[in-house]
């Protein structure tokens, strides 16, 4: 009998290291989980470009809702060309600093017009 008891206490005293080491393991997961969590890239952020532009479209074909569809271009024009160049503009600035010297070189003329 006291060799039963004694394997109980035994017995007992392993659950109890197994519950402490399943902690301790656990702990240690965790603590891995949040340094990797940490080492996760987050890309820099940046305002989106070209948002004045871009209100100045939106402004202008919700001004020109209604309107016949040809009438609405005419009027939007130099909005959406001014648009489109600030896209062009920043595509170009970030293709340039992905990969340096990889576009021609474009030489501009005192109104910022592209020239050949």
């Amino acid at each position: 009998q006291q060799a039963a008891e004694e394997g109980s206490k035994g017995a007992g005293a392993q659950i109890a290291d197994a519950r402490d080491e399943s902690a301790r393991r656990e702990a240690e997961i965790n603590a891995k989980v949040e340094a990797l969590h940490e080492r996760e890239y987050r890309p820099p952020f940046n305002p989106r470009a070209c948002t004045e532009q871009r209100a100045a479209v939106l402004e202008c074909y919700q001004r020109m809702s209604g309107q016949p569809a040809g009438e609405t271009v005419f009027a939007c024009e130099a909005a959406v060309n001014k648009f489109v160049e600030c896209a062009d503009f920043v595509r170009t600035a970030n293709i340039e600093k992905i990969v340096p010297n990889s576009l021609p070189s474009v030489s501009v003329d005192k109104q910022g017009e592209p020239s050949p």
